[in-house]
This record gives C-alpha cells, structure tokens and sequence, in this order.
C-alpha cells in the first residue's frame, strides 16, 4: 500500500482518520521498530501541515508517557531488575540520575532517537513524573516539528531528483546528529 493509498483512505475515513493518525505515533511508542517519520509524513500530507503536526505529536507524547508509567509503576520489578541492570540503560540512568532532564529533552527532540530507550530511562530514573511530562511535552512537539516540515510536502519532494536528495541529506544529518548525541550522552 502506498502513502496516497494510506492517506485517500484516511480522508475517506472522515473523522476516524484523525484517529488512525493518532493511534498510529501511539502504538509506535510501544513497538519502536514501526517508522514513526513515515506516519508523521503521512499525518502531515492528509491533514495538512499544523494539524498532521499535532495529531503525531499527541499521538507520540501520550503513547510514550504511558510506556513511561508504566515502566514507573513497574519499576521495582523482576523484569525491570533485568533492564535496570543492561550495560547501556545503567549508564545512561547513572547519567540522567545525575545531569537530570536536559540530556533527555535534547535527545527527544531529534525525530531518531531511540525514544523507548528515553522512556524506559526516564521511568526507571528519579525524575518526576511532572518533570519528564513537560519535558516529553515540548521535546516531542519539536521532533513532531521538523519530521513534519520535512515531510509537509512529499509529493512534490519525490517529483524531484534534487529534492529527494535534500531530504536523505536532511534526514541523515539528523539521524547522525542524533547518534552523535546519544554516543555523548551514553559515555
């Protein structure tokens, strides 16, 4: 199925089309290997720019706040022992525990960050749950930001040899960018 196809039925869906491109960025949250810029191009190219905007970002904040109670509320847990104890999560707990939300605000702000990992952190980490849901607030509403302005006008994007390479530029800068950070942030 192709991405007109995706948004022609999502237009044909009426209403529940805002639902599907809310639920969408939500279930991403829990199952991180689903291309969340796909869906946000896709919400951005059938809603138009501000609301494809803000329906990915509602759908993205609220599925990774609840991923983020839910590691909170199961954070003494065997299972979460397991987790806690991963070479790469204790390192960047003992960072979080100790830097506090900036690392995090700055990580989620990039479209590709691994944001499950930001969650689960910030869920096993001693950060308020008022702190992280500000901080997930404003962080998620930027990356939701520029994934859609990349993505505001696809069409035209693929018409054009030129573009399409401007975009991959734009979208591997970004994702090396947001290595280079989290290779920073994890030492």
């Amino acid at each position: 199925m192709s991405a007109h196809q995706v948004e022609s039925w999502m237009h044909s869906m009426g209403d529940f089309g805002y639902v599907l491109g809310f639920l969408l960025p939500f279930i991403e949250s829990f199952i991180p290997v689903l291309p969340l810029f796909v869906f946000v191009f896709v919400n951005v190219d059938t809603f138009g720019l501000f609301l494809g905007i803000i329906v990915s970002w509602l759908g993205t904040f609220l599925g990774s706040f609840v991923v983020f109670l839910i590691v909170r509320a199961f954070a003494n847990t065997n299972v979460m022992d397991k987790v806690k104890n991963r070479k790469d999560v204790r390192k960047f707990l003992n960072f979080v525990n100790k830097q506090g939300v900036t690392p995090i605000f700055i990580m989620l702000c990039f479209p590709f960050t691994p944001s499950a990992l930001m969650n689960v952190v910030a869920g096993l980490s001693k950060m308020k749950v008022r702190t992280f849901f500000l901080v997930l607030a404003v962080s998620n509403l930027i990356a939701m930001a520029l994934t859609g302005v990349l993505g505001r006008d696809m069409h035209s994007i693929l018409s054009s040899p030129i573009r399409v390479i401007i975009m991959v530029l734009i979208l591997a800068g970004l994702w090396y960018l947001s290595r280079r950070l989290e290779k920073r942030f994890m030492k």
